[in-house]
């Protein structure tokens, strides 16, 4: 019931506002798109983590993550909205950072 209730796309677009920040933090970029964002390799924001890179909003990016996997082990519902094709371009590329992490 709870799973109807969710507006995954909204969460999807916050994972991805969460990442951009990070990412865009991290790799002291000014004002990138979003573009620039999502074809910006995980291995080069990998080369720039720290040991505190996760401390702060990044956080909420991974609770994002785990309750979408979390409710996609009992949901069909869940399931579905996590397949590639349910994202966008921008969306996938923090998803699978999150993923990798």
């Amino acid at each position: 019931r709870m799973i109807q209730s969710l507006d995954f796309d909204m969460l999807k677009i916050r994972m991805f506002s969460i990442y951009k920040n990070f990412v865009t933090d991290l790799l002291k970029l000014k004002q990138p798109k979003d573009d620039t964002i999502a074809n910006t390799p995980i291995s080069t924001v990998n080369d720039h983590l720290t040991k505190d890179s996760f401390e702060g909003l990044i956080q909420e990016g991974f609770d994002i993550y785990i309750l979408f996997q979390s409710l996609a082990v009992h949901s069909k519902l869940a399931r579905s909205h996590l397949e590639d094709s349910e994202f966008t371009v921008h969306q996938k590329a923090a998803y699978d950072f999150f993923k990798e992490h």
